[in-house]
């Protein structure tokens, strides 16, 4: 099969994106628990925030 070939191009690249997503979650799935509790966090300050501050 030649390399230049569509189909070939196409499941290379389906491959390659499947690599990647998985190389991606992989790298994410340690630290998710952190960037969660981060963005949790940060979202009780600003309804902290805004119930304070649009008090009447």
């Amino acid at each position: 099969m030649n390399t230049s070939s569509p189909w070939m191009r196409f499941f290379a690249g389906i491959v390659a994106a499947a690599v990647a997503i998985r190389v991606a979650v992989e790298l994410i799935a340690p630290v998710l628990p952190y960037v969660v509790g981060a963005i949790a966090i940060y979202g009780i300050v600003v309804l902290a925030r805004w119930w304070r501050d649009n008090r009447w």
